[in-house]
């Protein structure tokens, strides 16, 4: 009695390696955006809080001169603060790239995955027919010899 072998087996191993590649690639990207919005609420905190010490500030009456550095300084936190959504933006994008290609690979395991139950019913057929001869040949061996 013959083993049974999946035709494709190398191709479902490759097919499930990829998988775990990409996984593991969606956990680092989710980690990355994970850190980047948690940069993100520190800016925006920072940037909250100067502008209350820019309020109080102003309410006990500072000079032009520092007025013009908080506005400075609000300007540059702000372009900080647009360059780290734009990071979040490609991140994100990348994590879609991710989870794109991991359906794609998840679809071609499934169809791998019934492709190899065809084989192996076609395998349990193939052994009955075999097991059904087997027996056939030993019955009209016994009736040829009575």
């Amino acid at each position: 009695m013959k083993r049974f072998v999946f035709t494709l087996k190398a191709v479902y191993d490759i097919a499930v390696s990829n998988e775990k590649q990409q996984k593991n690639l969606l956990r680092k990207i989710e980690d990355r955006i994970r850190f980047l919005y948690g940069k993100l609420e520190n800016m925006l905190s920072e940037l909250s809080d100067s502008r209350a010490r820019c309020a109080s500030d102003v309410d006990a009456g500072t000079d032009a001169l520092r007025l013009a550095q908080y506005a400075r300084y609000f300007e540059s936190r702000e372009e900080l603060i647009a360059a780290q959504k734009q990071s979040i933006a490609l991140a994100e994008k990348e994590r879609e790239k991710i989870v794109e290609a991991l359906v794609a690979i998840r679809k071609e395991i499934k169809s791998l995955e019934s492709l190899r139950e065809k084989q192996y019913e076609e395998y349990l057929a193939e052994e009955k027919r075999e097991q059904e001869q087997a027996i056939g040949d030993v019955v009209s061996y016994q009736v040829a010899s009575k």
